[in-house]
């Protein structure tokens, strides 16, 4: 991700719009980058569509490549957060006379 934003810098995004997420583990010490991305987002001009959010992974699930997979209810919370972009995107469509989206 460093890289990718990295590479990101003095793009102009204008006109695009977008949302910005991490994943972590529910730790003391564990830091989120879903706000980091945000602003490197924003600086490149994109249209920040709803708030940054994390979500929380937990590990040791042998049964997932990588071991580590969504906790429960995770996924239900980026279910809303895409309906609420799909609003959002839908409502910048202009409506032609007799078309229905």
């Amino acid at each position: 991700m460093k890289a990718f934003l990295r590479d990101l810098n003095g793009e102009n995004l204008r006109g695009c719009a977008g949302f910005a997420f991490d994943t972590r583990f529910a730790a003391p010490l564990s830091g989120h980058a879903s706000s980091a991305i945000e602003k490197q987002l924003k600086n490149c001009g994109l249209e920040i569509i709803t708030r940054h959010f994390s979500a929380f992974v937990e590990g040791g699930h042998k049964e997932v490549e990588g071991g580590v997979r969504l906790r429960e209810g995770e996924q239900a919370k980026f279910e809303e957060i895409g309906k609420t972009i799909g609003k959002v995107l839908s409502a910048k469509i202009p409506k032609e006379e007799g078309v229905v989206i």
